[in-house]
């Protein structure tokens, strides 16, 4: 129950992320396709359109890049994908195999 909230929580906070930039970039070239149909603005507006459209888009692609890689790192340190094997990702299994006995043993003493 409580991973089905969690898995929940994650997709709700890439969704948020990642849907204002994306929503912003679309508004924005919109405006600029209008704003630059128009002859009555400056020149100097029609590039600060566009200007914030990319800067939009930018923004938005950062975040996907962003949210890949974050997660890769953590696919790698939760052990979910194939780990090439090096000292670190040895010495990762190493500490997590000492953590969960120690765990396991507070947690009977405990009881």
């Amino acid at each position: 129950m409580m991973l089905e909230i969690m898995n929940c929580l994650v997709g709700v906070a890439i969704s948020a992320s990642l849907l204002p930039p994306a929503v912003n970039c679309g508004i924005v070239a919109i405006s600029w396709y209008f704003v630059s149909s128009d002859k009555i603005l400056p020149e100097t507006t029609h590039h600060q359109w566009a200007r914030y459209a990319w800067i939009s888009l930018a923004l938005t692609l950062v975040n996907i890049v962003m949210i890949w890689l974050s997660s890769m790192l953590m696919f790698r340190l939760k052990e979910v994908l194939p780990i090439e094997k090096k000292v670190f990702w040895s010495d990762l299994g190493i500490a997590r195999k000492i953590y969960q006995d120690w765990y396991q043993g507070t947690r009977t003493a405990g009881t």
